[in-house]
């Protein structure tokens, strides 16, 4: 049957997270991963206690690993992490595991989560220029900046 997936998903999220999930869903289809193979299961908010909530109501099979992404943040992934480990799961033998925000209480957990580190400071940098500019006014009209992620490894997947 191969791994089946889980997304932790928040119940009211907006648009950054309605992209993270659209996104992951997108890619997921484009890999052949059928709907029915993934679940989406709600959090309440962007904590480590709803990470573990969430995780004590997952089914996992020994020998066909489940596949989680947080798109709900660092802080969820590592409260699934630490409830998995709590019930006897491994991570990479019996749960893989992404996160989403490159915090450093993921990447500092033993095993560190692995994490879609966002570039908050580049972020705050290109605003910054952005409104220098415009007040300079040498903004002309809309631009378009991309900043790109990055995949940090842990000990998730």
């Amino acid at each position: 049957e191969g791994s089946r997936f889980v997304v932790a998903a928040a119940t009211r999220q907006g648009i950054l997270g309605d992209e993270r999930l659209g996104n992951f869903l997108g890619r997921m289809s484009s890999l052949g991963i059928a709907p029915r193979q993934i679940q989406i299961r709600k959090v309440r908010g962007s904590s480590v206690e709803e990470g573990r909530r969430l995780a004590r109501s997952l089914t996992l099979r020994r020998g066909n690993p489940l596949g989680v992404f947080s798109c709900w943040g660092d802080l969820v992934a590592l409260g699934i992490c630490q409830g998995l480990m709590a019930r006897g799961y491994r991570p990479l033998k019996d749960f893989r595991l992404v996160g989403y925000d490159g915090l450093s209480e993921a990447i500092q957990a033993r095993p560190a989560i692995t994490t879609i580190f966002q570039p908050l400071a580049g972020m705050g940098e290109q605003a910054g220029k952005l409104i220098q500019d415009s007040l300079r006014g040498h903004l002309s009209g809309p631009r378009h900046v991309v900043l790109q992620p990055r995949l940090i490894r842990g000990g998730t997947a």
